[in-house]
Order: structure tokens, then sequence, then C-alpha cells
């Protein structure tokens, strides 16, 4: 299980198209995970039980609230309260004395071979201490990218005074009640505390970069590239916000009423579409696909909802088979888009790239996959001063003619004079639209 989180660390801290598309999923299953946590659907299919706590509580067996209750009972409250207080920050320094360690093992091989090439000169002293920091901050942006919704949901659910008096009742009647007051208190207290400070110190951090304009530096992409490259330029902040949104997610699953839970869950949602919509953040990367994956999302979220209060209504055989089914379908959609896109940037561009460049090399596979005469090409006739679009349809056509339309009046309308600047921008923005 550490090693699948291992692999989503790695693939987010790279900041590659698949590691863009892979961010929306974990945001996906997390989301997702806490919406059925919030109503019936979660005791009412047992897959869907297991799937979600296997996402949404990782260290539940570690430091769930029942081992929490436990190690208080047995006289030990200040080490499980500073486990629980700590928990981040240590998954910071594991990851950090691992690059650590990682470096130094990169740099002994590299000195190896250096020295049997017959070259004794080493890395500075500084620049190897740059590399391990940027290195070692990039591996934590991307573990709490990762790892941010799991360790809130840890003191959330420590928050619950019924479920620790269902416990001392059951296990510890020696156990005074003031302790399990203190403890869902604490618990409590380091959720807002901890959920609200990391995205505010990431924010500073990045306004920090933006205020330099040093967003697009490349020290800078390397570390906290992961949190703005699939946005677009003006909305670089977007991601710090959903920090928040997420909070707001995990929050509201510690709220004692049902119906309650799924409104706050709800009204979460639409503020997060309601951003989607009017603002547009991600990039056109790929046909619009993160903003295509972000809105399914929204979508997969208010059918689990919409299941949640038909259990409430209908509670019936007949309602849990269709709740379910709905769940199971909008799980699959969302996969399915997935998949496709993960294909269409490994296979389907470098086979049109290759189309392009040497038709005559295709083996028939590639042939059968990928026609290049389907392949929409622009080329540029410099005797003639003017673009030539090949392989349109009159679809496409009328689409890229509006999308012009729209996007060089935008570009007019924003300055005072016109310049050939313009025209450019708004033919690159149109293509990319398209």
């Amino acid at each position: 299980y550490f090693l699948i989180i291992y692999f989503f660390v790695v693939i987010t801290a790279e900041a590659s198209v698949h590691g863009m598309i892979w961010k929306r999923v974990i945001s996906y299953w997390q989301i997702c995970s806490a919406a059925t946590h919030v109503g019936r659907l979660y005791r009412t299919d047992g897959f869907l039980q297991l799937l979600s706590d296997l996402i949404l509580y990782p260290f539940h067996t570690l430091l769930g609230f029942d081992c929490l209750f436990f190690g208080a009972a047995r006289n030990s409250q200040t080490f499980v309260f500073v486990t629980g207080a700590v928990l981040m920050p240590a998954i910071f320094a594991a990851s950090t004395v691992f690059f650590i360690v990682k470096t130094g093992i990169q740099v002994i091989n590299s000195q190896n071979a250096r020295s049997k090439r017959g070259r004794k000169n080493a890395l500075p002293i500084k620049e190897l201490f740059i590399k391990t920091i940027q290195g070692a901050t990039r591996w934590n942006v991307a573990s709490l990218y990762v790892l941010y919704c799991p360790t809130l949901i840890i003191f959330v659910s420590c928050c619950s005074f019924v479920q620790f008096d269902v416990l001392r009742m059951r296990y510890w009647l020696d156990v005074p009640m003031r302790e399990v007051t203190f403890f869902a208190v604490f618990s409590g207290t380091v959720c807002v505390l901890q959920g609200l400070a990391i995205p505010s110190c990431l924010l500073l951090i990045l306004r920090r970069l933006k205020n330099r304009n040093s967003l697009k530096d490349a020290n800078s992409q390397y570390v906290f590239g992961m949190l703005y490259n699939d946005m677009k330029p003006e909305y670089w902040f977007y991601e710090i916000t959903f920090f928040f949104k997420r909070f707001l997610f995990m929050t509201a699953t510690a709220i004692p009423d049902e119906v309650l839970r799924i409104l706050v869950f709800a009204w979460v949602a639409f503020l997060h579409l309601q951003s989607l919509v009017l603002m547009k953040p991600f990039s056109t990367l790929e046909g619009n696909i993160l903003q295509k994956l972000e809105t399914c999302f929204i979508f997969s979220v208010y059918v689990i909802l919409s299941s949640q209060i038909a259990l409430i209504w209908f509670d019936n055989a007949a309602s849990e088979v269709v709740a379910l089914t709905l769940v199971y379908l909008t799980h699959a959609v969302f996969s399915v888009m997935v998949i496709r896109s993960m294909l269409t940037s490994l296979i389907y561009q470098p086979l049109t790239l290759k189309a392009l460049a040497m038709p005559q090399a295709m083996n028939p596979l590639e042939r059968l996959i990928c026609h290049a005469d389907s392949i929409t090409r622009v080329s540029w006739d410099s005797s003639r001063q003017r673009l030539h679009f090949y392989n349109l349809t009159r679809r496409s056509r009328l689409k890229l003619l509006d999308t012009l339309n729209e996007v060089l009046h935008m570009y007019i309308a924003r300055g005072d004079e016109f310049h050939a600047s313009y025209l450019s921008v708004a033919i690159e923005q149109a293509v990319s639209h398209c």
C-alpha cells in the first residue's frame, strides 16, 4: 500500500502531463470516498466501503480513533497527542531524510564513475546543498498533495464524542469523561490549525514567487510547478483554493446530523462547480481534458449525494440497487475518461508526430490507429503570406472562425490600439481551443 502512495507522490512531483491527470484522479477518489462516508451508502455495499476506507484512511490502523483512545487509556496521553499532532511534519522529515540519502547515493555513484574516467573534480558543496534542498522540498509538496486529506480525516474522525463514549463504555469504564472530551477537542483544534496553515503557507510562497515574476523560472517550476503548471497563468492560485475546499469537504464528514452532512457537502461542491464554470482555470492541454475530468468529478459527487438522499427517502432494497448502479456507473465513466486521456498522450500523440514526419516508417498497426491523411495540419505559405489548414471539416472551420472572432475581439477590446502580436496570440489561442 505504501508503494502505491510512493508511486502517486513520484508521478505528482514530476509535474508532467501524466502527473496533472493523476492529480485529478487522486482528488476525485479522495473526495468521492468522503462523499460515500457522509451517508448510508457507506454501509450499503461492502466493496464500496472497503474501497473508500483504503483511499481515505491509509493510517487508520496505526492512528485511528480507537487505537489513539486505547493509548490514552493506558496513561500515555502525551505520546498519543504528540503522535497525532506531528504526523504531517514527521512525514515531511521522513521524506526529506529519504531524499537526502537518495541524493547521497547518487553523488557517490557519480564520483565513482568520474574517478574511473580519470576525473577527480566533484560537485561544489553549495550546489549540492541547493540541489538537495530543492529536491526535498519538491518531494514534500508532492507528499502534501497526496496525503493532505488522509491526515486531516484522522483528526476529523477523532472529533466524534459518540464514538469515544461508545468505546469508553464498552472497554474502558475506568477512563474519566473529561479525558474523552479533552482528546476530542484537541483533535478538532489540530485539524483546523493544520488544515488551514498548510494551504496558507503554500499560498504565501506562490504569491511571493508571483510578485517576483519567478513562477516560470526553472527552479520554481522544478519545486512548485506541480501546483500551477496545469492552470492558466492568471489562475496560478487555484490549486491552493482547492486545498481549502478539500478542508471543507473533510470537516463536513464530522457533522453529527446525516442530512446536514449531505447538504454541506453539496454546498461545497456547488462552490467548486461555480468557480470552474466562471473561471475555467485549467489549461487547454490535451483538448481541455483537465477541465472535463474536474467537471466529471463534480457530477460524480452529486450523483453520490443524490444516492445518499434517495437511500434516506426510500429505505428499501430496490433503492439500494439503483443507488449502487448509479455510483458504479459514474466511477466507470470517470475511469474511461482517464484511460482515454492517458492513451491519447502515451500512444496517439507520438503516432501523430510520426505520421506527420515519417509516414513511410509506420507499420500496419500504427497506420490502423492513426491515419496520416486524417490529421489536421497547419502550414505557413511565405510567398503568399497566408496560413493553410488541411483536412478540416466544415464544422471545424466554423468553430475555428468563431473562436478567432471571439479571441480577437477580446484582445482588441482590452487595448487602445491594435498590434500585430494580438493576431498571432489570437490565432494560437484559437487553434489550441479547437
